[in-house]
């Protein structure tokens, strides 16, 4: 009797989606939801409803599914195609493709293919670093600024920005950021940073990658900083809302300075690369980040180099962002006369890309 029940569902889902042309999903539970499928990565489809917006529905609870138009899929053998789905038995379903009438319009007329498993389906409408077939461009920029002038008088600046290419097999970082900041017409803060880095991939989660950073920066006694190194990387996760990058290997640290001896040495780095999309507030959709770098040299000295870079993005418009960002720089064995340590509170307004 339940089985007669599910393939009258499926009947009536289908004559449905044929005159409402909405995207529907059964679950295993029975209950029907109408909307548009957004993209299926991992075990999480996420279903856009016009009543509660972008859901993410465990690909598990699925029984069958249905699109009114064909959706870019990615199969586990790697077959990749534009595809419709039509609802089958428990846990299946069937593939159509849209046909191209003489006039060069789609017609999607269904002409289903074979049942396929849910587990079949590896992506839907996967990103081109998923799929692996293209690449994507990402980047950001961030700026604040201030003036002050009457009694006294001040003036700072930051910027920073990024740009990433991410593929199926690599992934390019290009960034730098710069600060410059004056009291009553005398500098108090020149800094500036330069680092780039080239991840390859040889599976899903695991990489090999080498990087490098120049700083300068004249407060500290140091006119140039170079970090140079290679060595293993793991992608925790990777999603639309959530990436974490964990990073570790040797690494080659030169130190030239303005005053105080030049130094060389060779060190243990780690790398962690964060950033959370807060999905659970739509009032409050911020974009939580914190990305460190760390060095611990390997001689009897021992010193530690770390920087981080925490903080808040939230959207504005077209792409723009208000920050709030907290950095700090501590260093165990620091020029004379100079502290260890330093720490700036930056609020400002970047752009992110897409």
């Amino acid at each position: 009797m339940r089985a007669i029940h599910h393939i009258m569902a499926c009947m009536l889902l289908l004559g449905i989606a044929r005159f409402t042309w909405a995207d529907q999903v059964i679950l295993k539970n029975g209950d029907i939801i109408t909307g548009k499928v957004v993209s299926k990565s991992g075990d999480t489809l996420i279903f856009k409803t016009t009543y509660a917006g972008d859901m993410k529905i465990s690909w598990q609870a699925i029984s069958t599914l249905s699109t009114d138009k064909p959706v870019t899929t990615l199969l586990n053998d790697d077959s990749y195609f534009d595809t419709g789905f039509l609802p089958a038995e428990r846990g299946n379903v069937r593939l159509f493709k849209a046909q191209v009438a003489q006039d060069n319009t789609e017609e999607h007329t269904p002409e289903p293919d074979d049942a396929h498993g849910l587990n079949d389906i590896l992506y839907i409408n996967p990103t081109p670093e998923e799929s692996g077939r293209g690449y994507r461009y990402s980047g950001r920029a961030n700026m604040a600024f201030s003036n002050t002038s009457g009694n006294s008088s001040n003036e700072q600046l930051h910027l920073d920005g990024e740009v990433q290419k991410r593929a199926k097999a690599y992934r390019y970082t290009l960034g730098g950021e710069t600060n410059r900041s004056s009291d009553n017409h005398e500098q108090s803060v020149s800094n500036s940073r330069l680092y780039a880095s080239y991840d390859s991939f040889y599976t899903k989660t695991d990489f090999l990658y080498v990087h490098g950073a120049l700083e300068n920066d004249r407060f500290k006694d140091v006119r140039l900083r170079s970090v140079f190194g290679a060595g293993y990387g793991y992608q925790v996760y990777e999603s639309e809302t959530t990436k974490l990058a964990l990073k570790g290997g040797p690494d080659l640290v030169s130190v030239n300075r303005y005053v105080a001896n030049a130094e060389n040495f060779a060190a243990l780095g780690w790398h962690i690369d964060f950033n959370h999309k807060v999905t659970q507030f739509p009032s409050f959709p911020a974009e939580i980040f914190h990305v460190q770098d760390g060095y611990r040299g390997f001689d009897s000295s021992g010193d530690i180099l770390l920087k981080t870079r925490t903080g808040l993005r939230i959207p504005l418009r077209q792409g723009f962002v208000a920050t709030a960002q907290y950095n700090f720089d501590w260093e165990s064995n620091p020029a004379p006369d100079r502290s260890n340590s330093d720490r700036q509170v930056i609020v400002g307004i970047g752009y992110l890309y897409p």
